[in-house]
């Protein structure tokens, strides 16, 4: 065991004026201190000589391309004392972070995310400037949508989440990635349309009626469809005496084609500014005038007269020009109209004055009920081939009444509707998608069974597990496989509804006149 020191041995070895010199450690503090005390000053000496220049010596960097104009102007987003993003540590000590959202909302307005979400992040959360001219202030890494979408309960009411029930679909609530963990496509989960269609029957050459599998009706030829849209279902060197043969193409439109679509016919479709056309990101909405209109005229023979019943008129309205049109015709063809004379004597005795001041009302009204049931009787003879027929309104639309009724169930003026037909024209109503980017594929590759599908019911929609063919790391060929994070097919902003884009809540936009229930 070494010997304990004792203190004259201590005093030797430690001078007693210690204090007075500095060692090596003090030595080098006090150097330090004097160097960073030299930079600060040198620093903030720079910083004022630059005057209006001197932003650069805090900037972390040039900001996006989209920013370059409020490059020199650090206020024009920055509060003082105020941090940018939600995950900082300073809102412990300095202001909320939401204050300097208010900086951005003041050029970007627009609704929150979700109308369930609990808590509010800043935009710098996600949005992260000073990364130089190129970079994407939208385009962001997956793991700032995990944050929140990998622990949904968390950070939203799941009362108000109509798409998450309670023990249900657990998935929704952890969503990690589109390749690793994510849901099947709500969107597509049924067809809610209700307009009759067989798409099997239109790709057929000829478009003929099927009945049990065999052809019953004859079938169309090029020369049967009007001038005015001939061109556009002719084939390479097809003449008019070749059988119409249909092709996705003849129907389905880029958003780029020719058919027009005016801003009623539009409303819903994401166009970027009303009116104006995309870069053939969607296909254009199917409407009768633009794809149906060549083969399926709706016009009606009316005694020796050809009427074109208009389009997207309730039943009520039918009748109503069918009642003006044959009170006119009526009217044109009886002599006298509003003359008649009694044909059978008053069965008791007046005087002559007023027997005839009673006769003209008498004639008058026997006039009355006749010219009605004429007029009833033509109008609903017409109704019954349009609502009943199995070639005119009835072909593609369904009708429903009071209490279940159909149209055959009422003698008087319809009180019947057509059925909306709520065609989605767009699927995807909480993603993006692009055809013109996809435009290497064929169509068959993706709606696979449109070529064989005979209901309106069936959803030739692509599932999620047809894109992970390629949206993937590895694609289905071996090859490495293309994008699939959470940006390439989501939007953040108004995210139950995707497509109106971003600040559309604020524009306060009218509801669409629905011509399915005009005129009841």
């Amino acid at each position: 065991m070494a010997p304990q020191e004792t203190g004259k041995q201590r005093a030797a070895r430690i001078p007693l004026d210690y204090y007075k010199h500095a060692d090596l450690l003090e030595s080098w503090k006090l150097r330090l201190t004097g160097i960073v005390l030299l930079i600060s000053l040198g620093w903030a000496g720079i910083h004022f000589a630059l005057g209006g220049q001197r932003h650069f010596q805090a900037s972390r960097g040039p900001v996006a391309g989209v920013h370059q104009v409020w490059d020199a102007q650090c206020n024009a987003c920055h509060v003082g004392f105020t941090p940018i993003s939600s995950n900082s540590w300073a809102p412990f000590f300095l202001h909320s972070p939401t204050d300097s959202s208010t900086q951005c909302q003041n050029c970007h307005a627009g609704p929150a995310h979700h109308d369930s979400q609990i808590s509010e992040r800043t935009c710098g959360s996600c949005h992260r400037e000073h990364r130089g001219p190129d970079a994407s202030l939208v385009n962001l890494p997956d793991h700032d949508c995990k944050q929140c979408h990998s622990d949904l309960a968390s950070h939203m009411d799941l009362s108000k989440a109509w798409h998450i029930k309670a023990g249900e679909n657990e998935i929704d609530k952890q969503v990690t990635g589109f390749a690793a963990a994510h849901p099947e496509f709500r969107s597509v989960a049924k067809d809610p349309g209700r307009l009759k269609f067989n798409h099997k029957r239109h790709l057929i050459a000829g478009i003929p009626i099927i009945v049990a599998g065999k052809v019953a009706v004859g079938t169309k030829t090029l020369g049967e469809i009007p001038p005015a849209f001939r061109e556009r279902y002719r084939q390479q060197k097809q003449k008019d005496t070749d059988l119409v043969q249909l092709q996705c193409a003849s129907c389905h439109q880029l958003d780029t084609g020719d058919f027009k679509v005016d801003a009623k016919q539009a409303q819903g479709f994401p166009f970027t500014v009303q009116g104006q056309r995309n870069a053939g990101a969607y296909m254009v909405p199917i409407i009768y005038e633009n794809q149906c209109q060549a083969c399926h005229p709706l016009e009606h023979k009316v005694d020796t007269k050809t009427w074109t019943v208009p389009h997207r008129l309730a039943p009520a309205e039918i009748h109503r020009l069918l009642d003006d049109f044959f009170t006119a015709q009526l009217a044109r063809g009886i002599p006298d109209f509003l003359d008649r004379k009694v044909t059978r004597p008053l069965p008791f005795k007046l005087a002559p004055q007023d027997r005839r001041k009673l006769e003209e009302q008498v004639a008058k009204a026997q006039c009355d009920l006749y010219v009605r049931k004429e007029i009833d009787n033509k109008a609903r003879a017409v109704e019954r081939d349009l609502f009943l027929g199995k070639q005119s309104c009835a072909l593609c639309h369904y009708f429903e009444g009071p209490q279940g009724k159909t149209p055959a169930d009422y003698i008087g003026p319809p009180k019947f509707r057509v059925v909306p037909t709520n065609v989605p024209q767009v699927w995807f109503k909480h993603a993006k998608f692009n055809h013109t980017s996809h435009r290497a594929m064929s169509c068959e590759s993706c709606h696979a069974g449109a070529a064989n599908s005979m209901m309106e019911t069936d959803v030739l929609i692509p599932k999620r597990e047809k894109c992970l063919e390629c949206h993937a790391p590895t694609s289905n060929f071996g090859t490495p496989g293309a994008r699939f994070n959470c940006t390439e097919c989501h939007l953040y902003h108004n995210g139950d509804n995707n497509l109106q884009g971003v600040g559309a809540g604020k524009r306060n936009p009218t509801d669409a006149h629905d011509v399915f229930m005009r005129g009841h």
